[in-house]
């Protein structure tokens, strides 16, 4: 059996009164009175760091063991939520760590989950599950279903919710703005229920094709999925409600209010690291096995007639995800 450990790493400021060089921070204007902040200097041991809090797994077949951790959320008060894939479940750990409780199961009825992605907004945990399509919300601190409401199927992401108390669910839809090549479509559906809407948040134009691998059985196309440490467009709805987005080829991101206007830019120089022969391999493998064991009927060999293990690149992207916390750290 698969048993993963949960390390929680805080992103921490040294402190020691020393005041940031600003003599590699290049702050200008861009078209339309856009700010830019890049900075070229090089990242300082002690300014920034990140430490271990602590590790959260329970020992092997006790209750809340970790197996196949496929989504989290961090509460106010500390609380870690984790979405279990196998078997499909959700885990509370009380912020010391402790197994609390978990909820539902495997299933499509009422309490079941098929596959869930989630996200805390005070006392209310957001489930969304693109297999049954459906949003849950959970009263995390009783345990108790608030609600359930129809949502958007077949998109496997991350949940994010706004202050103006929305979810916030990636759809599969054609965007609007066909000139521009990289773009994600959203329901915003309310947490307090009535009607939803649609968003489509974009990046710029002229950006080089991603590079996808595409399992095809015979004629036909079965499923795509981006290639390991490839470049790609990344999108992230902060609580504040702002997009950010960029394109990882580059250490540049952009600021968004609506995910078609940008208020800011930020972003700084960098050297791509190189990746190793191994770890290529590594790549490679752990792909293949995780498409054959998705409970398809794709044979390992099907899957490497598809997936060229030469398009896996011998340098590192900028960032390969981002995150943002309610004090507006990026």
């Amino acid at each position: 059996m698969n048993r993963l450990a949960l390390a929680l790493p805080l992103l921490s400021i040294a402190c020691g009164g020393e005041t940031a060089s600003t003599s590699s921070i290049v702050v200008d204007t861009l078209p339309g009175g856009i700010p830019r902040t890049m900075s070229s200097a090089p990242l300082e041991p002690g300014r920034w760091s990140l430490e271990l809090v602590r590790e959260i797994q329970p020992d092997a077949d006790a209750p809340g063991e970790l197996m196949r951790p496929q989504s989290l959320a961090l509460a106010d008060d500390g609380s870690v939520i984790v979405a279990e894939s196998r078997p499909s479940q959700i885990n509370f750990y009380a912020p010391d760590g402790s197994f609390v409780r978990t909820i539902g199961r495997e299933g499509a009825g009422p309490g079941e989950f098929q596959a869930a992605f989630i996200a805390v907004r005070g006392d209310t945990l957001v489930v969304q599950d693109p297999s049954n399509a459906r949003l849950t919300l959970i009263d995390w601190r009783k345990g108790s279903t608030l609600a359930t409401q129809h949502s958007t199927c077949c998109y496997w992401a991350a949940v994010g919710t706004d202050q103006d108390g929305r979810a916030w669910l990636r759809m599969m839809a054609p965007l609007p703005d066909s000139t521009r090549p990289y773009g994600q479509g959203y329901i915003r559906q309310p947490l307090s229920g009535g009607a939803a809407d649609t968003a489509f948040v974009y990046e710029r134009a002229g950006l080089p094709k991603a590079n996808y691998w595409v399992l095809r059985v015979g004629n036909q196309t079965r499923m795509s999925m981006p290639v390991p440490l490839s470049p790609q467009a990344h999108y992230l709805i902060e609580p504040r409600g702002y997009v950010l987005s960029g394109w990882s080829a580059e250490y540049s991101l952009r600021v968004s209010r609506n995910g078609r206007d940008t208020v800011a830019v930020y972003g700084r120089q960098w050297t791509p690291g190189s990746v190793t022969s191994a770890e290529r391999d590594r790549l490679y493998e752990e792909a293949v096995a995780r498409v054959a064991s998705s409970g398809e009927r794709w044979d390992a060999a099907t899957i490497r007639n598809s997936f060229d293990k030469a398009a896996i690149p011998s340098a590192r992207p900028a960032y390969e995800f981002l995150h943002s916390d309610e004090a507006g750290r990026r």
